[in-house]
């Protein structure tokens, strides 16, 4: 169809800009980049799992992985990291119960926002979400206190993905608008 030909275009155009940029790719990336998003980095597998040969495998999980650092290189602020994921809630219930366990899983969702040395805020979003807690502390926290870290922590996340999201779109649309293409026609 006209849409898997554009696609394709649109893919060939990303893909030259890599190249011009020097953007490359080595056995190690791919092998890194095929564990990372499919789970294996067996070719053989790959194929198998998504009929094609070994050879288009190979050659897919290089664009992918081409393009994965193109956009590093061109959007370099796009969240390297996952979607945060939510506190565990307690098994008997009482949302209210302080442990070690919330304490940790605050701080390791902070990052860099939880200053160690100081044990203290050392970013104000984090600070104003707990400012009213009164069960937080660096070795105590309750589930909502976890609920509460999770919300800011998925807030930025969702933040810094929108404004990544819209610089790469910006960049690609500048590529396509550039690009003149001409279909004669498409043959079965």
């Amino acid at each position: 169809t006209a849409a898997v030909v554009v696609a394709y275009i649109r893919t060939q155009i990303l893909l030259a800009d890599a190249e011009s940029r020097g953007i490359t790719v080595d056995d190690d990336e791919m092998s890194a980049f095929a564990e990372d998003q499919l789970g294996t980095s067996d070719y053989s597998t790959i194929a198998s799992q998504y009929g094609v040969s070994e050879d288009q495998a190979k050659q897919v999980v290089k664009e992918n992985a081409t393009l994965k650092k193109l956009t590093e290189e061109v959007v370099p602020d796009a969240p390297t990291d996952s979607v945060p994921e939510a506190p565990t809630e307690p098994e008997d219930g009482n949302t209210e119960t302080a442990s070690k366990d919330y304490a940790d899983y605050i701080i390791n969702l902070a990052g860099d926002e939880w200053d160690a040395e100081k044990g203290t805020w050392a970013s104000e979003d984090y600070h104003s979400a707990l400012s009213s807690s009164t069960t937080f502390s660096k070795d105590s926290a309750t589930y909502a206190d976890a609920q509460t870290a999770y919300y800011v922590a998925y807030q930025q996340y969702a933040q810094k993905s929108q404004g990544a999201s819209t610089a790469w779109r910006a960049y690609v649309n500048n590529l396509y608008a550039s690009a003149d293409v001409s279909l004669y026609g498409l043959y079965i």
